[in-house]
């Protein structure tokens, strides 16, 4: 397969893995990356007026996270910054599974400054902030971030941040992943004061992790979890997609509008049915 041939099939996500293409362009790295790179960027420079069945996108990110591309970063990082909506076209439940991961692999220390603003931005949809401290999660596992910026500041966002208490209960979970018993001092009182959803991270169970766990092993935990970790194998990250697709119904009739059985999150007229 040429490289044009195999840039050209990743942009439509279809219901055959693409072994061949990945393989090509990993065979290519050099050359293909200003075409993946133009695929994400594409994204971020027309926003809304993106064509809607456009998803060169998709595999692109997960391929230059790969290679670590840092350039895709300001690409990237940007998809945060969209209307919940339009955010959900774009990355569906990747934004919730991967992004993360994918952000922190084409990320440096340079660019923490960025997701912190992301994570701060109280405008935005809770999930894109969290996407973005999964990914300040995954630099520190990675040892891009150092232990005592990245604990300082997460204490900082459990003093600042105590007027949602869904989002202080996932930075908890944050804390909590760290096994550094230091929080739970810090953690109880906002307990005490109900600042944290105790359904999202329950203080029994965030008591018996900080109470028994340590940094370093937690740490070594964290890396090898693949939403707190570098993008190593993208074909095995997207690999997952596909094992948990819906088989299709082959003796009904599927309506043009209705979502495509490959499980896409796309229309039938939009995918399969095209």
């Amino acid at each position: 397969m040429k490289l044009n041939q195999a840039l050209e099939n990743i942009g439509c996500v279809a219901h055959k893995l693409p072994k061949e293409e990945f393989s090509c362009i990993r065979d290519n790295k050099e050359e293909a990356i200003p075409s993946l790179l133009e695929c994400v960027k594409k994204v971020a420079d027309m926003g809304d007026s993106l064509p809607e069945d456009y998803d060169a996108h998709t595999y692109a990110m997960f391929l230059l996270a790969e290679f670590r591309v840092n350039e895709a970063f300001q690409h990237l990082v940007a998809y945060l910054e969209f209307d919940n909506d339009f955010t959900h076209r774009l990355l569906s439940d990747t934004l919730t599974e991967d992004f993360g991961s994918i952000l922190a692999s084409v990320a440096t220390i340079e660019d923490i400054s960025r997701l912190k603003a992301i994570v701060e931005n109280t405008e935005l949809y809770m999930l894109h902030r969290l996407a973005a401290l999964d990914a300040m999660q995954a630099l520190y596992a990675e040892d891009v971030y150092s232990q005592d910026d990245y604990f300082a500041y997460l204490r900082h966002l459990l003093d600042t941040h105590s007027d949602d208490d869904e989002f202080l209960a996932f930075v908890v979970l944050a804390c909590r992943s760290t096994g550094n018993g230091a929080f739970l001092p810090i953690i109880e009182p906002l307990y005490e004061e109900g600042l944290v959803a105790d359904d999202i991270a329950s203080l029994s169970f965030t008591r018996e992790i900080l109470s028994t766990s340590d940094p370093e092993t937690s740490k070594k935990r964290l890396k090898q979890s693949k939403n707190s970790s570098f993008i190593r194998d993208s074909l095995k990250a997207v690999s997952s997609w596909y094992a948990h697709m819906p088989k299709p119904d082959l003796n009904r009739k599927i309506g043009r509008n209705e979502p495509c059985p490959c499980g896409s999150g796309k229309k039938y007229k939009k995918c399969c049915g095209a």
